[in-house]
């Protein structure tokens, strides 16, 4: 317990600063460990996107559930680390010539990435916590885990509530447990629209995460598909805006599965 005067003078925000890769999304938020960040957007608005860009720019280790389409994600994973096209890599992935070359051309490229394709308990989470912990000596600053409709939460399914009333408040224990960001991919109906996906807005949400997560992030295709729109719609330590007005805007290089600064 402490009186007010020293509540003020020994606040501090926690956990380590992860800088994000990208000028523009950095300068509008902090992204820490210890955190929960909700990554929000319609199926195929650029939030894997997003996540497989962030896991291989951040210069920390990462360890990556790709649960929602993980042949996908691992594509989009191996065009980005070997400087290929993607359709190139997704053909190589077909033969098992093509993949001994991959696996020759990334052996030695962000080895401290850890990939992981089936689907997960939070027993699992923290167990493949623990192993990397081993492996590496210090936990991994960030965990994503895409999608959370596809975790396996006992005795609850993603179309009921109960599921996120289990699912979040564990996930952002586990964050603070273990001083981690944990990046949570989540799906939302509400941005779909008839060109592909449209701005969000916090409330389009519902009960996914807008409570426990410390960020919660809109992502969204622009039309023409040549930007990645990241808008900031919570932050509980910097600005953010609840109706979709505050964003950064990211150029997206389908061919090679890239996004970098616009």
């Amino acid at each position: 317990m402490r009186t007010l005067s020293k509540a003020v003078t020994t606040l501090g925000h926690g956990g380590k600063h992860l800088e994000l890769p990208y000028d523009g999304l950095e300068r509008l938020v902090t992204l820490r460990t210890n955190e929960l960040v909700v990554v929000a957007g319609a199926p195929g608005g650029g939030k894997s996107m997003l996540s497989v860009n962030l896991a291989m720019d951040l210069n920390v280790p990462v360890l990556y559930f790709a649960q929602d389409s993980p042949n996908s994600i691992l594509t989009r994973l191996a065009a980005i680390a070997g400087g290929l096209e993607f359709t190139r890599v997704a053909d190589g992935m077909e033969t098992d010539e093509g993949r001994e070359w991959l696996a020759e051309r990334l052996e030695a490229v962000r080895p401290t990435l850890i990939y992981n394709r089936d689907a997960v308990t939070f027993g699992e989470i923290e167990a493949k916590l623990f192993a990397m912990r081993e492996w590496l000596g210090i936990n991994p600053p960030l965990i994503i885990i895409d999608n959370l409709i596809d975790m396996i939460v006992e005795g609850s399914h993603p179309s009921e509530t109960a599921f996120y009333a289990h699912a979040l408040p564990r996930l952002k224990q586990l964050a603070n447990k273990h001083d981690v960001s944990v990046c949570l991919l989540h799906h939302v109906k509400h941005g779909e629209n008839e060109t592909g996906t449209k701005p969000l807005k916090l409330s389009d949400l519902l009960f996914a995460g807008a409570r426990e997560a410390r960020h919660v992030w809109g992502v969204y295709r622009s039309i023409g598909n040549d930007y990645l729109n990241v808008q900031v719609l919570k932050q509980q330590d910097g600005e953010a805006d609840a109706y979709g007005g505050l964003e950064a805007r990211l150029r997206w290089y389908p061919k090679y599965a890239r996004i970098q600064d616009d």
